[in-house]
């Protein structure tokens, strides 16, 4: 699972993730922590480096003024999902994009969050089943005496 994924189902299911220094924290039904922590594994660096971003949005007050009542928390971490959305997909390109990527993720202003996210989210799932179709051919071509 990605880390975007990861943070997708955490907010979804209700559950919190945090940093505590260097170590991830998660609260909320057991189950769901249970599985996050799980499918957290592969992606603990990413998933931090997100949460430590949206983290630093709020407390340099980099974060737009929303003027919606919305729960600071439940921003953060749609903050924090889409950063690494916007992380993998600069990392996916390979392109030097990442530090104006998620310069945008924390100062994207609220009311457009959610077509960021469905963006990324559209743009990362394909770079993935690219990636995983080129993969899956080479795979099935044979190799070639030398290499």
């Amino acid at each position: 699972m990605s880390a975007s994924a990861v943070l997708r189902r955490a907010r979804e299911a209700g559950a919190s993730l945090w940093l505590d220094g260097d170590q991830l924290g998660v609260s909320g039904p057991v189950p769901t922590v249970r599985e996050i922590l799980a499918a957290s594994a592969n992606c603990e660096p990413e998933i931090a480096a997100a949460l430590w971003l949206a983290n630093q949005a709020f407390s340099e007050d980099l974060v737009p003024p929303s003027g919606i009542a919305i729960a600071w928390e439940t921003e953060r971490q749609l903050r924090a999902e889409l950063a690494a959305l916007m992380a993998e997909v600069a990392t996916r390109l390979g392109d030097n994009l990442q530090a104006a990527l998620l310069d945008r993720a924390i100062r994207e202003p609220y009311h457009t969050l959610a077509a960021s996210l469905a963006f990324f989210h559209e743009v990362a799932l394909s770079l993935r089943t690219s990636q995983a179709s080129r993969e899956f051919v080479a795979n099935l071509l044979p190799s070639r005496p030398g290499e």
